[in-house]
């Protein structure tokens, strides 16, 4: 995967019948595909910069630190997949 602000990209390589891959092997096809791609891609698009996003406050939002503050616990059945009341 990789982007730009006006572009974005993503490849995936493996087997169509769900059998497993070599990891190396995926890596030597899907990277250099991926390479080339973006390479010609990038020269038909005017280039952009990514603006500084402004944030709201300078407090890091609990999730990005870790820190779980939900309550609420949900019971899901294992037949119906459906919450339980």
């Amino acid at each position: 995967m990789g982007y730009t602000p006006n572009f974005s990209l993503g490849v995936w390589c493996g087997n169509n019948d769900n059998s497993p891959m070599e990891k190396k092997v995926a890596g030597f096809i899907a990277a250099p595909l991926w390479n080339a791609f973006f390479q010609e891609a990038l020269k038909k698009i005017t280039p952009e910069k990514f603006t500084k996003p402004n944030p709201v406050s300078n407090e890091i939002k609990a999730v990005l630190k870790g820190e779980w503050r939900g309550g609420t616990t949900y019971l899901i059945d294992s037949i119906s997949k459906k919450t339980r009341d």
